[in-house]
């Protein structure tokens, strides 16, 4: 009788559907990129808001410790890119006017520059800020510390934007905190 039950508890598990299996593997990978990424540090280079080449600046002449910053290239899908976009102006209002969250994209139109998605990207003359998790072209948020080394970052997935809010939650906690 025990084998009979022992028989049937394992065959009546519940079986992964392949999209959970996708996400979890997906979710975990993203904070593998995400733990391998956090300390590392960024180039301090010159680079420049919009098309005003003719001005510009040092990364670290930026009050870094303040500033929230959103990377993203012209190849990232569409829809992270305006979800992304909407949260932070959930959370955010005055995004657009906001000096403390920069957009960076190293790769998208020249045109598009001085008005992508209501700011002027910040475009470095290097193309980019040395973190090896720009070659996959995924969008992510990121800050810095006064050691130009990255603080905290977090990916963006279209599965799991709950991640991407618990992530801006986060970071305004610590800007409260350190008030």
């Amino acid at each position: 009788m025990s084998c009979l039950l022992f028989f049937f508890s394992c065959n009546n598990r519940q079986k992964q559907s392949p999209i959970d299996t996708y996400l979890k593997t997906l979710i975990s990978y993203a904070d593998s990129l995400e733990e391998q990424t956090l300390g590392s540090f960024v180039n301090d280079q010159l680079g420049f808001y919009g098309n005003d080449s003719l001005k510009p600046f040092l990364l670290s002449s930026l009050p870094l410790d303040d500033i929230l910053f959103f990377h993203f290239s012209e190849k990232t899908c569409i829809p992270c890119i305006n979800q992304a976009i909407e949260i932070i102006g959930e959370y955010f209002p005055d995004y657009t006017h906001n000096e403390n969250i920069i957009f960076i994209s190293p790769d998208f139109p020249t045109r598009l520059r001085s008005d992508c998605y209501g700011k002027r990207l910040l475009t470095f003359y290097l193309k980019t800020i040395g973190l090896s998790i720009e070659e996959l072209s995924i969008p992510f948020f990121f800050t810095i510390n006064h050691d130009m080394e990255i603080s905290s970052i977090h990916i963006i997935l279209k599965e799991d934007f709950e991640k991407t809010v618990s992530f801006l939650e986060s970071f305004i906690d610590s800007k409260e905190r350190a008030r």
